[in-house]
C-alpha cells in the first residue's frame, strides 16, 4: 500500500501513534473549532465532513523595521575593549553614554601629539629667532657694503684731470670691487631671507601636522565615550563570534553595532522556515503572531519575504537549514513589544472545505502505513491526506459517518 500524504507526521514504524505525538508532530497545525469537541472525553469519534485548516507554526523573534544603531567608530585603533556598557533594555536619553571603550592607547596618541606640537612649537620659534638675528646681521652687512659703495663711488667721481692716472684707476678699481661687494651682500641677503621663508614655512608645516594629530586623538578619545543618538530603549548588541549579549571587557572592531534603539511604533517578524516545508510558505500569506510573553495577544501580519536560498541559523551550530521569512505586522504594541522577544507565527497555509475527515485519535501507524481503528475494535488501512493538529483529509477508508474507536491514553 503506498504510503500516506502526511507531511510533516512523525511515524514509529510498529507503533501507536498517540495523541500527543500526533498533536505536535506536524510543527503547528491549527484547526476550526467544528471538530474541537471530539477531544473532549465521551465524545464519540466517526468519519465526517468538513473543513481542513491547515496552519503551519513557526518560531521567530520580534525586529524593528527601522532602529538607529550605535556603532563602534573607525579611528586609528583596530580594536576596542569596552569598559562601559549600558544594560540590555534600559530607558536612554538622546546624548546619554551607552557605550565607553578602553581610550588608553587614544591618551597615549594624544600625549605624544602635544609632546610633538611643543617640540614644533619651540622649533618654530627658534628658527624665527635665529632668522632674524641672520637677517638683522645681513642687513648691516649689506649696509656697511652700500656706504663703501658709496663712499667709493664719491672718490672714483674726482675728474681724473684733478689727480694723478694711478690715483685715478685705483679709484675706479675700488669702486669695481666695492658694487661687487654691495652685489655679493645683496645676493646673499635675498638667499638668506629665502632660506629661512623656508625653514620657517616647513616647521610650520610640521607645527600644523602635529597640532591636527592632537586635534585627532582628542576626537578619538571622545569618539570612544558613545551616546545614544535619539531617546528609547538601548538594546546590546551580539558579541561577533560567540553568539552572546557583549559585556564589559568584550573587545570589537571598527563598524561593529554595540547598541540599537529601536523604534519601537513599528516591529516586525523574522522567523525560519525549515527548508524541509520549502514553498509551503509565500509572500503575501496571511499571520497570526502570537507573543510567547502575552499568549493571549495576537497580531496579524503578512509574510512580506521568503528568502531564496536557506542558510543555517544564525550563531547556531547546528548544520539544519531554513529560510528566513520576514513578517510584517499590521499593528505593533510599544507597551509590549520589544525586539528579541520571541513570537509564534501561525501562517495559513491551505484550507479543504467539505473534504471527509478522519480524526486523528482514531488512527495508528502499521508496518505498512496508517491504519483506522473502527468502533469494533478491527483495522482499516487508510490513505491519508494532508493533516491539521485535530483531522486528517480521509483519501481512501471507511465512509461517511463510519464510528470510529478512540486510541487508549497509554497508546
Amino acid at each position: 500500500m503506498p504510503a500516506p500524504d502526511t507531511r510533516g507526521l512523525v511515524r514509529p514504524a510498529f507503533a501507536l501513534l498517540a495523541a500527543a505525538l500526533l498533536a505536535g508532530a506536524l510543527g503547528g497545525c491549527a484547526r476550526r473549532g467544528d471538530s474541537a469537541s471530539l477531544e473532549i472525553g465521551g465524545e464519540e469519534l466517526a468519519v465526517r465532513r468538513g473543513t481542513l485548516e491547515r496552519r503551519l507554526v513557526l518560531t521567530g523573534v520580534l525586529a524593528a523595521v527601522r532602529e538607529q544603531a550605535v556603532l563602534v567608530p573607525r579611528e586609528a585603533a583596530w580594536r576596542h575593549p569596552i569598559r562601559k556598557l549600558v544594560e540590555h533594555g534600559a530607558r536612554v536619553e538622546e546624548g546619554e553614554v551607552v557605550v565607553e571603550f578602553d581610550n588608553s592607547q587614544a591618551v597615549q596618541r594624544l600625549q605624544e601629539a602635544e609632546l610633538r606640537v611643543v617640540s614644533a612649537l619651540n622649533d618654530l620659534v627658534a628658527k624665527e629667532a635665529t632668522g632674524a638675528g641672520e637677517l638683522a646681521t645681513k642687513r648691516i652687512e649689506l649696509a656697511r657694503k652700500r656706504a663703501e659703495r658709496d663712499k667709493a663711488a664719491l672718490d672714483a667721481g674726482i675728474p681724473e684731470e684733478m689727480r694723478s692716472e694711478r690715483e685715478w684707476q685705483e679709484a675706479q678699481l675700488a669702486l669695481r670691487e666695492a658694487e661687487t661687494a654691495l652685489k655679493k651682500s645683496e645676493d646673499d641677503l635675498t638667499a638668506t631671507e629665502a632660506g629661512l621663508r623656508a625653514d620657517v614655512e616647513v616647521a610650520r608645516l610640521q607645527l600644523a601636522k602635529a597640532e591636527r594629530d592632537a586635534d585627532s586623538a582628542e576626537r578619538a578619545i571622545d569618539e570612544l565615550s558613545l551616546k545614544a543618538p535619539g531617546s528609547g530603549i538601548a538594546l546590546v548588541g551580539d558579541h561577533p563570534w560567540e553568539g552572546r549579549p557583549l559585556q564589559l571587557g568584550d573587545t570589537v572592531f571598527a563598524g561593529h553595532q554595540v547598541v540599537s534603539i529601536p523604534d519601537l511604533a513599528q516591529m516586525k517578524v523574522e522567523a525560519w522556515l525549515s527548508d524541509v516545508d520549502d514553498g509551503l510558505v509565500q509572500p503575501g500569506m496571511s499571520v497570526a503572531a502570537v507573543l510567547d510573553a502575552h499568549p493571549d495577544r495576537r497580531f496579524a501580519g503578512v509574510v512580506s519575504s521568503v528568502a531564496p536560498v536557506a542558510t543555517t541559523e544564525a550563531q547556531s551550530r547546528s548544520l539544519r537549514r531554513s529560510f528566513l521569512v520576514t513578517v510584517e505586522l499590521e499593528d505593533s504594541d510599544p507597551e509590549l513589544m520589544i525586539p528579541g522577544m520571541s513570537v509564534r507565527l501561525e501562517v495559513e497555509v491551505e484550507t479543504l472545505e467539505d473534504v471527509l475527515l478522519v480524526p486523528r485519535r482514531a488512527l495508528e501507524a502499521g508496518p505498512e502505513g496508517w491504519l483506522v481503528r473502527l468502533d469494533d475494535g478491527s483495522t482499516e488501512p487508510v490513505k491519508l491526506g494532508p493533516c491539521d493538529a485535530f483531522d486528517c483529509l480521509l483519501a481512501e477508508g471507511p465512509t461517511e459517518g463510519r464510528r470510529l474507536a478512540r486510541l487508549g491514553p497509554d497508546s
